[in-house]
């Protein structure tokens, strides 16, 4: 397992409250893509000033789905313009380094980031074109990567290649830096889905995986909890009342695969739609 990022909980832009997860720490925020934001450029910030980025890249772990596009338009979109003094990610605003790396270093939000050694993964495909609405790596190559015109490197994850492939490139990274991850209604994360055998895969970083339970379209291809637990953060972003049952159920303990993650420091950034309390 990873060296943990960070024991905090963080103070995020619009936060309205922290709690506990029985995997780890939970913000509750106004906007669930600012926050995710925030904890980005804070990270990579600190990472791109200090000794550690000379020895190896930054890896990053980008999901799928729509809260995870709402994040990466809203990255997209800091990078082509600082925001206002009022925008909900202006560094005027409270400013703990909510990701920390092994190191301390003064954070500031717009410093410069060095993405030319930032090297992003996917941690999960449906089994489409890359040019299929349904795809990740298209979504994420069309929403972000057009928008990081230094980008280190970017492998998107192609089921006709298999697992063996995307297994061989990720087993470069271990352990991993940052991965961002979402939950489905039914608990699922990454593409790994309840009664799903590939949850008790001990050693394998990637596989093709089914929903036992047919809830979720396409076959597909995921990184196993091997390769999502070697990080050293995991941030699940949540949004929206169609969500509240699964996180009522998460933050009661109830099994599901969402809680078979379990890295350095795992934090969920919630918004108030989908939160229980």
């Amino acid at each position: 397992m990873g060296q943990p990022l960070s024991t905090t909980v963080p103070d995020l832009p619009g936060l309205i409250a922290k709690g506990k997860m029985p995997n780890g720490e939970m913000v509750v925020v106004e906007d669930v893509a600012s926050a995710w934001c925030h904890v980005v450029h804070s990270t990579l910030s600190e990472y791109s000033q200090h000794e550690v980025s000379q020895e190896k890249p930054f890896t990053l772990a980008l999901s799928g789905g729509p809260t995870a596009r709402k994040c990466y338009e809203t990255l997209a979109d800091t990078l082509s313009s600082p925001p206002s003094p009022h925008s909900p990610l202006s560094p005027a605003l409270p400013s703990s380094s909510p990701a920390k790396y092994p190191f301390s270093h003064p954070f500031s939000l717009f410093n410069d980031i060095s993405w030319n050694n930032v090297h992003i993964l996917v941690g999960d495909e449906r089994c489409v074109p890359i040019d299929h609405p349904d795809s990740n790596s298209g979504m994420i190559k069309e929403v972000l990567i057009s928008n990081i015109h230094d980008i280190g490197a970017f492998y998107p994850m192609d089921c006709k290649a298999g697992p063996s492939t995307y297994s061989d490139i990720v087993s470069r990274y271990i352990p991993l830096d940052l991965v961002h991850l979402g939950m489905g209604i039914d608990g699922h994360s990454a593409s790994l889905f309840p009664g799903s055998t590939l949850l008790d895969e001990q050693s394998s970083l990637v596989a093709y995986s089914r929903d036992p339970q047919q809830m979720n379209a396409h076959d597909r291809m995921t990184l196993l909890l091997p390769a999502i637990n070697s990080s050293r953060q995991v941030i699940f972003t949540v949004s929206g009342s169609e969500k509240l049952e699964a996180m009522a159920k998460a933050m009661q303990g109830i099994d599901m695969p969402a809680l078979h993650i379990n890295a350095g420091n795992v934090l969920w950034i919630v918004d108030e739609a989908a939160n229980p309390r």
